[in-house]
């Protein structure tokens, strides 16, 4: 076996088995007191932007998914009314 053959079979082990080692159970954290402190303080000290994206991100979307939901009761409205009638 070549040096180059053994290095693909390292490679494909490693290609192979590492999703599976990589997916381990996550170890609980144990957070003091100065870790919650920083973490609430980085988090509102962000949160007016987070507030502006996700605002802006619900005001682009929110006509698309309005309009798709209109055109879908529609339709089934319409299955509904033609299988009532008979059509």
């Amino acid at each position: 076996m070549s040096k180059f053959e053994a290095m693909m079979i390292a490679v494909l082990f490693f290609i192979l088995f590492f999703p599976m080692i990589a997916c381990e159970d996550d170890r609980p954290l144990n957070l003091d007191r100065n870790d919650i402190k920083y973490i609430d303080s980085v988090f509102f000290s962000k949160r007016d932007s987070l507030t502006k994206l996700a605002d802006s991100l619900c005001d682009d979307q929110y006509p698309i998914l309005l309009s798709s939901a209109i055109d879908s009761i529609k339709a089934i409205r319409l299955e509904e009314i033609e299988s009532i009638l008979g059509k």
